[in-house]
Parts: C-alpha cells; structure tokens; sequence
C-alpha cells in the first residue's frame, strides 16, 4: 500500500494525485504520437475536473498547468505555443510601504496631510477653515483611538507640535468648537 504522505507532493493539488501519476506517465513515453494522445487525454480528464475553464479563450491554461505539472519536460505539440518557466510564475512588483509614518499614530497620516496643507495655505480665511476641520477630526480620532473627550489645549499643543509652531489656532471659533458635544448618543425616548 502507498502512503500519499510518503509521496512527492503535488505540483498542483487542484487536479489530484491521480493525473499526476497521468502526467508523469507521459513525459516517460517514448514516442511523440503517444505523448500528443495522453497530453489530450489528461487534458479531457482535467476538463471534466474543472469544467469552468472549458472555452476557447481559456483552454491555453489546461495546457499551461500540463507543462506545470511535468516540470516543462513534456515534449509535445502545444496549441497554444511551448509554455515558458518564466511565462507561469512572473513575480509581481513588490508594494512600496508609505515613506515616513506618522508623528503621532493615533491621528493618522490623514490629519498629518491635512496640517501640511494648512501649512501651506496663503489665505487666512482658508487657513483658519482648514484648522477647525482639522480639530475636529483630531478630536474624533482622540476620542477613538482613547475613549476619553479631548480638551482644546491638548489639540493645541499637537496642531503646534504637527506644523511646527506655524499653525495659530488662538481665535473664537476653535474654542466654540470644543464646547459642542462630540457625539450625538441614540438613545430614544419611550413612547408611553
């Protein structure tokens, strides 16, 4: 009896072990006719496995995953062209991470961003527009990320530490801001 454990493992599980053991018999047949006529007949046997692939714009991949399977050692008359090594696994370009992370994580990089714009805003109208939306976020960050209702000093102080001193925010309507409340609770009143 054969173990599967004891065995090489599977170059691709979808199919099984048993076209497998079809495949590497083929690529040990000496005759190219008699390769073509097994390579067709796993190729039946892999469409009735996996039917949703059975078109005629998506054939060529049963052949790729046959040469996948014998190790690109199966040499017969592909329709679609000889697959390439090269051609199954191309490696995707790695993601860049983000440059620099935030000074202070728990407001994000998003308030950061919004600071630098501020920043460089010309129009103090504008300027003092963006510095309220600003608080407002940082307050809604604040209270998530420690569940604690921030005071206005505190966003002060990290709005002066993020724009490096040049970002003033002593004027009414940011204090007027820090009176409202955060959120609104749902809780509902009891019809009677």
């Amino acid at each position: 009896m054969e173990y599967t454990t004891l065995s090489a493992p599977l170059i691709l599980p979808d199919y099984g072990r048993n076209v497998q053991h079809m495949v590497e018999h083929a690529v040990t047949l000496p005759l190219k006719e008699d390769r073509q006529r097994c390579a067709a007949t796993i190729i039946k046997t892999m469409t009735q496995l996996h039917p949703e692939l059975n078109n005629e714009q998506q054939q060529h991949i049963y052949y790729d995953h046959l040469a996948l399977m014998s190790g690109f050692r199966l040499d017969i008359d592909y329709p679609f062209g000889n697959p390439q090594p090269e051609d199954m696994k191309p490696h995707p370009q790695p993601l860049q991470a983000a440059g620099n992370k935030p000074f202070m994580r728990h407001y994000g990089r998003i308030v950061q961003n919004m600071v630098n714009e501020a920043v460089a805003q010309q129009n103090s109208e504008q300027q003092k527009y963006l510095i309220l939306r600003i608080a407002q976020r940082m307050r809604q960050c604040y209270y998530v990320s420690n569940k604690e209702i921030v005071d206005a000093q505190q966003v002060k102080c990290d709005i002066a530490v993020l724009s490096n001193n040049t970002l003033d925010c002593n004027f009414p309507e940011f204090d007027k801001l820090f009176t409202e409340q955060i959120f609104v609770s749902n809780k509902r009143k009891k019809k009677k």
